[in-house]
């Protein structure tokens, strides 16, 4: 597991946001959600993820709120921290760095970002499948 992993996961679980017995660990196969879309909101910001076929690149697009229109395609990596819960974490063109806590069987997420200009964020939310 690398210091990113370590440090991200000790941080959620002191949040509160991953059970500490949770038993996560780095994941090097296929992301289980490749190919599909989910709309993550957080009151102040809505996106559009798009988990790519590949397994390895995630697009997103911010489509209200904070930084609306941003938008990248990037790569990621993650951690199963449960059934269908997840650490995902990237880095944006612009040197902005997110880390996703997605649980998509109850449908929650939170994410930590920070801006370019050293602005952290941690936002709470939903998250549901888009067709």
């Amino acid at each position: 597991m690398s210091t990113t992993y370590r440090s991200a996961l000790f941080a959620l679980v002191l949040a509160g946001a991953v059970p500490p017995s949770s038993g996560a660990r780095a994941e090097t196969g296929h992301f289980p959600h490749a190919g599909q879309r989910v709309k993550v909101s957080y009151g102040v910001l809505t996106a559009i993820m798009t988990y790519e076929k590949d397994g390895t690149h995630v697009s997103f697009r911010v489509v209200d709120g904070l930084h609306k229109g941003g938008h990248a395609t990037v790569p990621f990596e993650w951690i199963r921290t449960g059934p269908d819960a997840y650490l995902i974490d990237f880095t944006e063109p612009d040197r902005s760095t997110a880390i996703h806590y997605d649980d998509f069987a109850s449908g929650r997420s939170e994410v930590f970002f920070t801006t370019p200009d050293m602005v952290f964020h941690r936002l709470h939310g939903t998250l549901q499948p888009v067709e």
